[in-house]
């Protein structure tokens, strides 16, 4: 929402200012610069919010209130870029205020810049196919980290109250589940993420509990001193190696959210190909904008499989991913529009 609202007032005043070169009044330059954004800025916002709608009808929980958050900060950023922050310009301007689009250093920025980009096209062809090429092969062979969303399974944030390395606490893991869970840091000090599948078929009402107490049984004999089971499993336990928080996905749910994000995405595609063809009238323009959402969303997929568990940090799979790819769509067709 603040990206989109900074684009808007980005765009206005860039207009603005080639209004001001042409040697018009700051007042007209205003008026003009305002009505020239005007559809730019609408066409951008309106794709955004198509696929916001999407994720807000397929997207479950969280994504969905995203979604929805998304929807509101769009249309509330539109209404203050193209009225309120008008109505404000005008005020100080008709008072005798003094108003400036540029700095002694801005001034000239990107005035009169002319690229020869269909000259440089065969090296950014190089560029994007390697990237590309890097990334589909990483999807079949690395492929991604799936989340417990898209797999199912039973997720554990766990605080340790001593250093613990990742391997040791792997290890002991894989003797109390009797399969290798993951495990991996997150960006709290000595907290771990621990995700596995252990008994997520079964239909017992205790699953959950016997795979917590399988993880209390790894994890006391990689801790020193006692481990009371009750305060491990409390989220708000102090002073102790416990559980901060705890997930569980079944296969079924997994299976929906894929499904789920699967339609997201396809339709989300569909009504910006609709949408760009209504607005322009020409379908060449709809395939390019699609073209340009395909090449950017591999590159970011390809980026994803080809560096997790080699980059410091996350790079897992998950709702909040589908929710960034999304946003990565609007982006897109958001920089074609303009």
């Amino acid at each position: 929402t603040i990206g989109m609202a900074v684009d808007a007032n980005v765009i206005i005043f860039e207009r603005i200012r080639e209004e001001l070169r042409e040697g018009k009044s700051m007042l007209m330059a205003i008026q003009d610069g305002f009505s020239n954004s005007y559809s730019a800025i609408i066409d951008a916002n309106v794709t955004t919010i198509l696929t916001a709608i999407v994720l807000a009808y397929f997207g479950l929980g969280p994504i969905k209130g995203f979604a929805v958050v998304l929807i509101v900060g769009v249309i509330s950023s539109l209404f203050t870029a193209v009225l309120v922050g008008r109505l404000i310009i005008d005020w100080w301007i008709k008072r005798g205020g003094t108003l400036s689009f540029w700095t002694g250093l801005s001034q000239n920025v990107f005035a009169n810049l002319q690229v020869d980009w269909i000259g440089k096209r065969r090296m950014a062809y190089s560029i994007s196919a390697t990237i590309i090429l890097a990334g589909l092969i990483a999807f079949f062979v690395r492929g991604f980290d799936l989340g417990v969303d898209f797999k199912g399974g039973f997720s554990y944030n766990i605080e340790f109250t001593e250093p613990i390395e990742a391997d040791q606490l792997r290890t002991a893991l894989t003797e109390a589940f009797g399969d290798a869970p993951i495990v991996k840091a997150v960006d709290t000090e000595n907290t771990y993420n621990v995700v596995t599948d252990y008994n997520i078929d079964s239909d017992s009402e205790d699953a959950a509990t016997e795979v917590m107490q399988k993880l209390h049984e790894g994890v006391s004999t990689v801790v020193t001193g006692d481990l009371p089971y009750e305060r491990f499993t409390k989220t708000d336990s102090e002073g102790i190696t416990h559980v901060t928080s705890f997930t569980q996905v079944g296969p079924t749910i997994a299976d929906d959210i894929k499904s789920s994000s699967y339609y997201a995405t396809v339709f989300a595609l569909l009504l910006i190909f609709l949408y760009i063809f209504i607005r322009f009238s020409k379908w060449q323009y709809s395939m390019g904008a699609v073209a340009a959402l395909f090449h950017d969303v591999l590159i970011t997929l390809g980026m994803f499989s080809l560096f997790h568990g080699i980059l410091p940090f996350s790079m897992e799979v998950d709702q909040a991913f589908i929710a960034a790819i999304l946003t990565v769509i609007g982006y897109s067709i958001n920089d074609t529009v303009v």
